[in-house]
């Protein structure tokens, strides 16, 4: 009986401790302009007038009036939402705090972003963006 459960501890142990699988970063390949921004309130964003990320490799820029306001590097994995779900999860500078969750839903050209946490403590926001080049 003792080295079943032990043999089951160390199965267990090993699943646990198994690293996240990474999915490649170039499935964002590419300049991607906002459309919609929603936290308490919804903003829809004109073509032409709002931020841009550019995500080429692992690496990011996040523009605005054509000036960088913040660059650095990204990774894309899995990870649990808030509702318990495994969910596509990004990474921005090695962030990794529970409380501070990331992710996204890509579909087509069309990329939406989900910062923070959706809980009723936490703040969040939602960022709807379009592809616009590759």
């Amino acid at each position: 009986m003792k080295k079943i459960l032990l043999l089951s501890l160390l199965f267990a142990g090993s699943i646990s401790c198994k690293k996240d699988k990474d999915i490649s970063p170039e499935v964002l390949a590419g300049t991607w302009e906002i459309r919609r921004q929603q936290t308490d309130v919804l903003m829809v964003i004109e073509p032409g007038k709002g931020e841009q990320l550019r995500f080429t490799g692992n690496s990011y820029e996040e523009r605005s009036q054509n000036r960088v306001r913040r660059s650095g590097t990204f990774r894309l994995t899995k990870g649990f939402n808030v509702e318990g779900a495994l969910d596509d999860r990004i990474i921005f500078d090695n962030q990794t705090e529970t409380g501070a969750t990331t992710f996204y839903q890509l579909t087509g050209d069309s990329l939406t972003i989900r910062y923070g946490s959706m809980s009723n403590n936490g703040g969040w926001m939602i960022s709807s963006y379009k592809k616009i080049s590759n």
